[in-house]
């Protein structure tokens, strides 16, 4: 059943350039074109703290999520699993294979979504697996009403690791 939503406009989300908008949003709000929003996306990425990102996100993060959740239920963006979540790591279920952090100290853990990015030793026909998006926040109780209808069996399906065939 179609859900309906007020769309939110970049009038809305209070102090932040659309470009950072954009960056925050993963894309749900467009990117402007042109050099300015390249040199701001740039500026982002390698020159504002990790501090002064956290303090953009808190400033946006309820209109992102809105949107977010409205388009893509059972699951959130990068920015709000790195920190915003109860945890760091999605639950694993099982299967073959490290993250490299916990074999290599001196590796910083890098999360994608609750799961991590870098493997080692992956079996091929035992891969990790990780609960998925939506079974995690189920079990931290943070599925909003609207959006646990709209989610279906196969959204609580485990996630598994693929093997990159390239390495």
């Amino acid at each position: 059943m179609p859900t309906k939503r007020e769309r939110i406009g970049h009038e809305a989300v209070p102090q932040i350039s659309p470009a950072v908008l954009s960056i925050l949003s993963e894309g749900l709000f467009a990117m402007p074109e042109g050099k300015d929003a390249e040199r701001e996306a740039a500026e982002w990425k390698y020159f504002i703290p990790d501090e002064g990102k956290n303090r953009i996100f808190e400033q946006v993060k309820d209109a992102i999520l809105a949107e977010w959740v409205g388009r893509r239920p059972g699951t959130r963006p990068n920015f709000w699993w790195a920190t915003q979540a109860p945890e760091k790591a999605r639950r694993r279920l099982g299967g073959v294979g490290d993250p490299i952090h916990e074999i290599f100290p001196a590796c910083v853990p890098i999360y994608e979504c609750g799961v991590p990015v870098i493997f080692d030793a992956i079996d091929p026909n035992d891969p990790p697996c990780y609960e998925s998006e939506a079974a995690n926040l189920q079990r931290h109780s943070l599925l909003l009403p609207e959006e646990k209808r709209r989610l279906r069996k196969k959204d609580f399906e485990p996630e598994i690791i693929s093997v990159d065939d390239d390495d």
